[in-house]
């Protein structure tokens, strides 16, 4: 009897030791998501104004300028604060991936490339992949684990490397039919996010 009150007694000790464990990796990764915040904040703070001849895109309404935030598109490069950078090289249309997935409405598919300049690893979650569309939030579609390339959490991009990955969005539309943004967060928390129309850009 004894001995087994020593036994559950160790087992306590040991379930309390990797509580507080856990709890301490999450504490950690909350600060510096908190810390990844703040620095976007404050860098956006002191690059929100610009002139308007520095602005890619512009429109004049009432005699007052209207600044409209530079937009990137299919083929163009845009890079996060962790210094990533990414691409979308292809999209396309279908509605069937693999063998086993069929939609009625259609899949749209992006070909993406994540280049990491920064000086840590990087993990392009699908999790915290969206796709935007008139007001329409989508998430990743599981047909992504059938395509080549498919994107996984579990995938490491090292500094100085550059990965090419699918993901797939089950949509009602094509995305020649109507305007897809693709947004990239580094984590659930949706921050240190860039933005891609998934179109070319307009002539």
């Amino acid at each position: 009897m004894f001995g087994k009150k020593i036994i559950i007694r160790n087992i306590m000790i040991f379930l309390g030791i990797v509580i507080v464990v856990i709890m301490k990796v999450c504490f950690q990764d909350y600060n510096d998501e908190r810390n990844s915040l703040f620095g976007i904040l404050a860098n956006s703070s002191e690059t929100e104004f610009h002139d308007f001849d520095n602005k890619k895109d512009s429109a004049t309404q009432n005699d007052s300028s209207i600044v409209i935030i530079n937009q990137n598109y299919i083929g163009e490069t845009v890079k996060n604060s962790s210094n990533v950078e990414f691409t979308v090289l292809e999209v396309y249309n279908t509605t069937k991936i693999g063998f086993t997935h069929i939609t009625e409405y259609n899949f749209i598919v992006i070909t993406l490339q994540i280049e990491n300049k920064g000086s840590s690893s990087w993990s392009q979650n699908p999790n915290n992949c969206k796709l935007n569309c008139n007001g329409a939030v989508f998430e990743y579609s599981a047909a992504t684990f059938s395509l080549d390339d498919s994107m996984t959490s579990w995938d490491e991009i090292n500094p100085q490397i550059s990965k090419i990955m699918k993901i797939a969005f089950e949509t009602p539309t094509k995305s020649t039919e109507d305007t897809y943004i693709l947004k990239l967060y580094s984590s659930i928390f949706q921050i240190n996010s860039v933005s891609i129309y998934l179109e070319e850009e307009p002539k």
